[in-house]
């Protein structure tokens, strides 16, 4: 049987005009991020991606998903968790549709962050579905310096 969201009652759609705090982090200002800076927990890494998001033409706006709230559920070792990705960037495609792509950025990997990745997918095929909250699509990136070509290359299998 398909896949539905539990949407949840009292806010169904977030927003980033909510986000509002302080930080003694790292951080770097943005352009193209309704939020007015990325708060860098791991700098380099984090920076890199911020960097790109800004260059790359189809990305429409980004965020860091820091103070969202925005978590998918998933389950390890029979214990419920809750998933935080790394970013949400609105991509503008080739054929000018936009999607949301879910971006996790990782060096290293585990089996709990395959298991992550799995309830990502999960998720959204159950948003796609159920259709009202437009286009998803999910990525891990590994290797920042190929961000473009990642990106890309999840619009055209989400195509």
């Amino acid at each position: 049987p398909p896949l539905l969201p539990i949407i949840e009652r009292f806010r169904p759609v977030g927003s980033t005009a909510e986000v509002l705090f302080r930080t003694v982090r790292p951080t770097v200002g943005t352009t193209k991020s309704h939020i007015s800076h990325v708060v860098l927990d791991a700098p380099k890494w984090e920076h890199s991606v911020a960097y790109r998001l800004e260059r790359i033409p189809e990305v429409v706006a980004y965020a860091r998903n820091d103070h969202l709230d925005f978590t998918i559920p998933y389950e390890w070792k029979g214990v419920r968790h809750e998933y935080r990705p790394d970013y949400l960037v609105r991509w503008r495609g080739k054929d000018a549709r936009e999607m949301t792509i879910v971006l996790e950025v990782k060096g290293f990997e585990t089996e709990q962050d395959r298991q992550k990745e799995a309830a990502a997918k999960r998720w959204v095929r159950a948003v796609n579905y159920h259709g009202e909250f437009g286009r998803w699509a999910f990525a891990v990136c590994k290797e920042p310096t190929r961000l473009n070509y990642i990106l890309r290359d999840v619009e055209t299998r989400a195509s």
